[in-house]
């Protein structure tokens, strides 16, 4: 059994104690500079399955790695190369 558990307090409870004794231990230099973030995610969703929204600003990952892939033009292959890396870029990105 867990020590938290011992002590009679839910694990929220004692996230919440650990983390104000870690904020009361910064030095006030430290302190001033340091940012607590909160976020949340939003996630949309359609028919029952979430829904990528992208980023603005953001590339799609498959479209940068398409960026960085050499594919020679006088290779006889090319095409075929080419139409299995997408297939596989569409699959699997």
């Amino acid at each position: 059994m867990t020590y938290w558990r011992q002590a009679g307090i839910t694990y929220l409870r004692f996230s919440s104690i650990a983390s104000e004794a870690v904020k009361a231990c910064i030095k006030k230099d430290a302190k001033a500079a340091m940012v607590f973030p909160s976020t949340i995610k939003k996630t949309n969703w359609k028919d029952g399955k979430p829904i990528r929204v992208p980023k603005p600003g953001k590339v799609p990952f498959s479209d940068l790695i398409r960026s960085f892939v050499y594919i020679p033009t006088h290779c006889r292959h090319t095409h075929s190369t080419l139409t299995r890396w997408n297939s596989y870029l569409e699959n699997y990105l």
